[in-house]
């Protein structure tokens, strides 16, 4: 289950964001751009992955995490 504090990516890549919020099939984000200015953004869950050393996780429709 994605949880604020989480790091996560875009499944399409991109910057290595941070859960600030999460409702119903809605997460929001947050990130600094390589200027430092900071970023924020709401993305579907199905949009995003958890961001690891070791590789991603989907969170699909139930909100569970699974490897690739």
């Amino acid at each position: 289950m994605i949880e604020v504090g989480d790091v996560v990516e875009l499944k399409s890549g991109g910057a290595k964001m941070t859960v600030v919020s999460v409702s119903d099939n809605q997460v929001e984000c947050a990130w600094q751009l390589g200027n430092g200015t900071p970023k924020k953004e709401v993305y579907p869950l199905e949009a995003i992955r958890g961001a690891s050393v070791f590789g991603g996780f989907d969170y699909g429709d139930d909100g569970g995490a699974e490897h690739e």
